[in-house]
């Protein structure tokens, strides 16, 4: 697998919970890369790989403070009911040739997942938890941690995420981003009383017609 267009520039990907299933599907070609874990709607912590603990790329920048937090306090977001494990690398050796394994968790019944990998010769990346949850989920929901180091440690993979994709060589093009004046923050408004939210990315457009546009992700 290898992530280049026709111009030969570097894309780098960082894939969240179905992202980080996803790839594995991709990688193993088949769906079996999967395995079923009781991980949805809780907290974990995380069980660092000692091998990849100060070498992973992804965990470079964490402070030592950082990964004492992770390692001793539940500071995760896990929201999954698929993911992956030891059995599925054994089944299929295309996963371990092509990722490395830098952190484990535990399901609700003590079954081991893998948490957090980083491909051997690409930037990609992927974690089976959400951190992007600690910092915008502005209720109360079980399995999202709202603490002050859960804060700052789901900062710290934005702050990866951020620095990550600064380093890809592809740009849009001028033309496309002359149709946008802006792109403004998002807001969230309940679609239901389950506990389903509705994220609206709204863009303004610039063409001859000034059409405002809104895009809804759910």
């Amino acid at each position: 697998m290898e992530y280049k267009d026709t111009q030969n520039k570097t894309i780098s990907l960082f894939g969240i919970c179905q992202g980080f299933e996803l790839l594995h599907v991709l990688v193993a070609n088949s769906t079996d890369a999967l395995d079923k874990f009781k991980s949805r709607g809780v907290t974990s912590k995380m069980i660092f790989n000692p091998v990849f603990r100060n070498s992973s790329v992804m965990y470079k920048d964490f402070s030592d403070e950082d990964k004492s937090t992770l390692e001793s306090t539940e500071v995760l977001a896990q929201f999954h009911n698929l993911g992956t494990g030891f059995k599925q690398y054994e089944a299929f050796p295309a996963l371990k040739d092509f990722f490395k394994v830098t952190g484990l968790g535990k399901d609700t019944d003590g079954k081991i997942y893998f948490n957090s990998v980083e491909a051997n010769d690409y930037p990609i990346f992927a974690v089976q938890f959400h951190p992007e949850k600690v910092s915008y989920t502005d209720v109360d929901m079980a399995g999202v941690p709202d603490s002050i180091e859960a804060v700052r440690v789901s900062q710290q993979f934005g702050n990866f995420f951020g620095a990550q994709s600064r380093l890809s060589t592809v740009r849009a093009k001028q033309s496309n981003l002359k149709k946008y004046d802006y792109v403004d923050t998002f807001r969230k408004t309940p679609l239901s009383n389950n506990g389903t939210w509705v994220y609206y990315f709204n863009k303004t457009m610039t063409d001859n017609h000034h059409q405002s546009k809104e895009t809804i992700f759910q």
